[in-house]
């Protein structure tokens, strides 16, 4: 058994790279014999995140890409928010023209309306099988295909026992507040960066910043955000991680945790830490998913201090021992993702 993967991955973000490494872990669970193949962006990256793959390869090599996809089983598009225009549809988009025998998991997914003749639609219609991350994702696929199935998002399958006894806060705010043009204004990272900080200086205590992306230089990097937001926090922690896995475990040693990257969020929100959420229209769809919209402080343009500090008292009235939505996911993905147990005989059938 052959199997290629393909998605946000190579990118130097901690969220997309551990997702890649968790859904390798179920496909070695489903097809133990099998050999797998990670193609991504940065050779450097698939390299040093994805040893465990059978074979790395970059998106500058498409040739081989495409040689070694028309020879797999089958390939797994996902997970992450792939299902829209960017460097991971268009080199998959050419994947789908010499293998037909795709798999999409746990993807988040733009509108189909009005391109349901386009590649990517082409690509839902046709899959073995197609899965999304939060339910605005499945509907939204579900434009061009009825069974499109919802599915815990792969990065909870990466979550540890938070750990007690830290007394210790974090805050992710993500590179993209520091983007121009549309909405993206310098008011706007003003208005955002104040809200923050406000909200951190008003609840007190020892606060980390933890960056989701930080190895990229100045592209996607978090790292920049939170030297924006140190000087409006003078006691905030900088972190700058080790790699990836030193991510995780620092995100399990938070007591309450505000960030605006689902990369990080999700994890920290899966292993049991309190985690008030801000961002774009595809955070608020992942916490109205788990059914705790109340965890969400707003879209970036309408964030203040008010809205995180008033998520912030209703997290703190919750008792310690009860869990959260995504913390039960996380503790139950296993027997959550049964739709998985089918693949055996989808690709059975195929070969």
């Amino acid at each position: 058994m052959k199997i290629a993967q393909i998605g946000c991955s190579g990118t130097y973000n901690y969220g997309d790279e551990m997702s890649h490494r968790s859904v390798r872990m179920q496909l070695r669970e489903i097809f133990p014999d099998s050999e797998i193949l990670q193609f991504g962006s940065s050779m450097a990256m698939l390299e040093k995140e994805h040893s465990d793959a059978d074979a790395v390869i970059s998106f500058s090599n498409l040739e081989r890409i495409l040689h070694e996809t028309s020879e797999c089983d089958f390939w797994v598009y996902g997970p992450g928010t792939v299902m829209t225009s960017g460097p991971s549809i268009s080199v998959a988009e050419q994947m789908f023209a010499v293998n037909k025998n795709l798999v999409i998991w746990g993807v988040g997914a733009g509108s189909f309306k009005g391109h349901e003749e386009s590649t990517g639609a082409s690509m839902i219609k046709n899959a073995i099988l197609a899965t999304a991350r939060d339910v605005e994702s499945v509907n939204r696929m579900k434009h061009v295909r009825e069974d499109v199935y919802l599915i815990p998002d792969p990065m909870l399958i990466h979550c540890k026992k938070r750990t007690e006894g830290e007394n210790r806060n974090g805050v992710t705010i993500s590179s993209k507040i520091l983007a121009r043009g549309g909405w993206l204004t310098d008011e706007l990272q003003d208005s955002v960066m104040e809200a923050v900080s406000t909200a951190i200086n008003t609840i007190g205590g020892k606060w980390t910043a933890i960056p989701a992306s930080w190895l990229g230089g100045d592209y996607d990097s978090d790292h920049l955000c939170h030297k924006i937001l140190s000087d409006l926090c003078p006691e905030l922690d900088i972190s700058i991680p080790e790699d990836f896995d030193d991510v995780t475990e620092k995100l399990s040693n938070l007591d309450y945790y505000i960030t605006s990257r689902l990369h990080t969020g999700v994890p920290a929100a899966g292993m049991g830490v309190k985690t008030v959420f801000f961002g774009d229209d595809k955070t608020r769809f992942m916490c109205e998913g788990w059914g705790e919209p109340e965890i969400f402080a707003g879209h970036y343009r309408e964030l203040n201090s008010s809205s995180i500090l008033s998520k912030f008292e209703h997290l703190s009235k919750l008792d310690n021992d009860e869990m959260s939505a995504p913390a039960q996911l996380a503790s139950q993905f296993s027997s959550l993702s049964k739709i998985f147990d089918e693949l055996k005989m989808l690709i059975g059938e195929k070969r």
